[in-house]
This record gives structure tokens, sequence and C-alpha cells, in this order.
């Protein structure tokens, strides 16, 4: 259970920086629901580096901290003062070079406002999944999903990377449902504030003991 909600923060946290528009620094609150349980999740964004924080229960708190330019990971354990480094692996590229075999965004026409900002409705299905998200304009880019289906629903779930061709991709609203039309995921933004960030909330502190390769059943779905 723990390594699958590991692996369900990472997938849908990491951020990397996209150099088609202006990249978003600060940070969002956002309140994911999946498996009937609810959790709020904060993301704080700096460049090519994020810190994802989840306060959870039953020992499920989870601290990430995520650097695409070195492409490494550290999960932060406070309570042993220790950090426990991976390698960070982007997505391989589509290998298909038919562009009618793949499974791109369509924008609906729709659009609402989220916290007081504009967002347009995008819809993206599979033969397993439908992901419906809205996209806010004028925050810059916060990319979080890198090519990879959240919580592990690989099974003919659409590659998501295809949103980089944005001009600028923000998910305010993320709701995933299967085939079926049962909601299996969702994610709902609470708050979004642009702010400078201190580069040391980035960083493992110097105090904590590093471990360099995660014991065995630790890996991390998307790390190699």
């Amino acid at each position: 259970m723990k390594r699958m909600f590991i692996s369900t923060v990472l997938l849908l946290c990491a951020c990397a920086a996209i150099a088609s528009a202006a990249q978003f620094e600060g940070k969002a609150i956002y309140e994911i629901s999946t498996n009937g349980r609810t959790m709020d999740m904060t993301v704080y964004v700096k460049d090519q580096k994020s810190r994802v924080e989840v306060a959870g229960t039953e020992g499920m708190g989870v601290k990430l901290l995520m650097d695409w330019g070195t492409k490494k990971s550290y999960m932060l354990m406070d309570e042993q003062q220790m950090a426990m480094s991976m390698p960070l692996v982007m997505p391989d590229a589509p290998k298909s070079n038919d562009e009618s075999d793949a499974v791109k965004p369509e924008k609906t026409g729709k659009t609402k406002k989220i916290l007081g900002r504009e967002c347009e409705q995008w819809i993206m299905k599979s033969d397993d999944n439908t992901i419906e998200f809205w996209n806010a304009k004028g925050l810059g880019n916060f990319a979080g999903f890198m090519g990879q289906a959240p919580m592990g629903l690989t099974s003919g779930f659409p590659d998501i990377s295809a949103v980089a061709g944005l001009e600028e991709f923000f998910p305010m609203q993320v709701t995933i449902k299967n085939k079926t039309g049962q909601q299996i995921f969702s994610m709902q933004a609470k708050e979004v504030v642009p702010e400078q960030l201190a580069e040391s909330m980035f960083s493992v502190p110097s105090s904590y003991h590093m471990m360099e390769n995660p014991p065995q059943g630790m890996r991390i779905q998307g790390v190699k």
C-alpha cells in the first residue's frame, strides 16, 4: 500500500521545465482522492526542481525532492533524519511514428473558473481510461505527469506528455475514469501561490544521513 502511495505521488507531482513558456515558481495545494481516501498534497516548484509534501495518516506522510536537471530524486524521512537517493528517469518517447496511432488531448471548448482563474477543458481517451483536465492560463508551465499514468495505470493509458504541446500547461483539476465510467482518481487545486522560493527548500538538509540505494521492495514506479 505504501509503495503504491509513493508511486502515485511521484508520478503526479514530478515538475519539469518546458522551454516553450515561462515556468511557474511557487506552491500549489491539491486535494487528491483515490481508493476511497482523500489527502492534501503541496507541491513547491522552482526552476527544474520540485518539493512534494503529503501529510498522511498511518505513517503514510511523504516528502519528495525532485531535480529534473540532475535526474535525481530524494525521499526525506524526517523522524530518522535520513534521505533516500534514487535516479529520476524521464519516460521514453512514444515509439510509434504514425500520428494516427497517437492519443492526443482534445480541447472541448468548455471553460470555467477555478480559484478565480479561467480554465479550459481538455479530454484524453484510451481504450481503458479517460482523463479530463482543466488547464489554467496565465500561470506558466507546471507539468506534473511526465508522460506517465498516475497510480501505475499503464494499460492503454494515453501519453500525457502530449500536453507539452500546449503553450501553457497548469492543471487545476484532473479526473480519471475507467472504461465503465467509474471515477478512480481526482485532483483539485485548493490554492495556487506564485512566489519566489528559497533554494534550500529543494536540498537535503546537511544533517541527514544519505541512503544512496533504496532497499528491496522500496523501488518507486518511474524510477529505475
